[in-house]
């Protein structure tokens, strides 16, 4: 029985993609809010600044120094508490697939994200 999810007493992982933890900073509405995790499909950020319901679309700036600056159109998709969210990427640019893999890679997250 080892391995084996009970349903209702496990969170079941969803994600199809394999998600980067990162501190960055990203620009929402004008607005800035930090970069919790993201992945091919999504993100997650947290902000106190800015209130959002499932459902709302969203364009996110993420400006990562020396890795480029792309703008990514999404979906809110989940909320905890009271300022973190999660949202849905609505279609990637080959640019922010690029930014996204380089941060995947790894090395450049931890030296200039001082990622835990």
């Amino acid at each position: 029985m080892l391995g084996y999810k009970f349903r209702g007493l496990t969170a079941v992982n969803r994600r199809k993609d394999r998600r980067i933890h990162i501190s960055a900073l990203a620009r929402i509405s004008g607005k800035s809010v930090l970069i919790k995790d993201i992945s091919l499909g999504g993100l997650a950020f947290i902000t106190n600044k800015i209130k959002f319901e499932i459902g709302d679309d969203i364009l996110i700036e993420i400006d990562i120094p020396d890795v480029g600056c792309v703008k990514i159109g999404a979906t809110v998709v989940r909320i905890e508490g009271t300022h973190e969210y999660g949202a849905a990427f609505i279609g990637l640019s080959a640019d922010a697939f690029k930014l996204i893999e380089t941060l995947e890679l790894g090395n450049y997250r931890r030296r200039q994200l001082n990622v835990a």
